[in-house]
């Protein structure tokens, strides 16, 4: 796969290509329908697949202060993506003027233009061009006047409602990560870089990595059963996602604590994946009574493990020289 980060440099394959467009935060089951679809698409018609999304959503330049958190930072969506192999993933840098270019200029400038595609696969709701004025209806038009194969695949249903980003995001506010598991196919993963915290963990025999410098959106407040990658390997973890009531800490921090595991990550960028959540983050009468709920807590990821461990992920680069699980 060829990654492709500027615009003026997208390539123009000779046979042309199969091409598919979005934003793909998050990379639901809805997207990887889009991508395997694609690949069939690409193989059926001997011609090199690419997929077209973008550096940012559109939303932060139009509406920054609007602007939900997203599903995925931009490296995990590029991990994601090369899942599928495409042979080309082309990252538009998102501005102003390109967001100004009319539903025909976007066609004819960039998708046949730069790309020659002839194939395109899209979803139901796909929308484009100033003023989404690009839409499935719009797009089915202009394909046929100038021969283009198009593919539009309906929406995947999931627990009685079709499954979106907006869905997803919806139900990591109410801390349904395991719902949201099956919906992304994986575990819902968040990063961030490990800094100095107030050593407080440690104290209780609980030592935590605390997260901070996180760009994607995080679930609803509370103890999660969660896994932890170092050094491509996963290792079971406990997340507390909120404040300290029990100190009177209302801050909210993600204080990781990671079982069967002790090293030095300070600085280090660290992932998890959301398994479930064990509860909400209560105050306890006493220090012995928290800890008493932390060891109860631990003992439930304990006694899961080893079905968590092997919890379905799409995830493929390699890291350290191993193949990331």
């Amino acid at each position: 796969m060829k990654i492709i980060t500027q615009a003026d440099r997208f390539p123009r394959p000779e046979r042309g290509c199969a091409l598919s467009i979005g934003k793909f935060d998050g990379l639901h089951c809805g997207h990887i329908a889009l991508l395997e679809t694609l690949q069939k698409k690409a193989r059926q018609t001997d011609v090199p697949s690419a997929v077209l999304t973008f550096d940012r959503s559109p939303a932060e330049i139009l509406a920054p202060e609007r602007a939900p958190l997203p599903l995925c930072d931009l490296d995990q969506k590029i991990d994601l993506i090369s899942a599928f192999r495409p042979d080309f993933l082309l990252i538009c840098p998102v501005s102003r003027s390109f967001l100004e270019l009319s539903a025909e200029d976007f066609l004819e400038k960039i998708v046949v233009g730069r790309l020659g595609a002839v194939s395109i696969v899209e979803g139901e709701s796909f929308t484009f061009g100033a003023g989404r004025r690009g839409n499935r209806r719009f797009l089915k038009e202009w394909c046929g006047a100038r021969g283009v194969d198009l593919t539009i695949l309906p929406p995947v249903s999931m627990f009685e409602a079709n499954v979106s980003s907006s869905r997803v995001r919806a139900l990591l506010a109410a801390g349904e990560v395991g719902v949201v598991h099956a919906m992304l196919m994986r575990p819902y993963r968040v990063s961030g870089i490990v800094a100095d915290g107030e050593h407080r963990g440690r104290t209780l025999g609980f030592p935590t990595a605390n997260l901070t410098e996180i760009k994607t959106l995080l679930p609803k407040e509370g103890l999660y059963a969660a896994r932890a990658l170092v050094d491509g390997r996963f290792y079971p973890a406990a997340v507390n996602l909120g404040g300290n009531p029990t100190f009177g800490v209302e801050k909210t921090k993600v204080e990781v604590h990671i079982l069967d595991w002790s090293g030095n990550l300070y600085g280090e960028r660290l992932a998890i994946d959301f398994i479930t959540r064990l509860r909400d983050i209560v105050p306890f009468a006493s220090r012995d009574e928290l800890i008493g709920a932390m060891n109860a807590d631990l003992e439930t990821i304990r006694s899961h493990w080893s079905k968590w461990a092997g919890s379905d992920t799409i995830y493929r680069r390699e890291a350290d020289g191993r193949a990331a699980p």
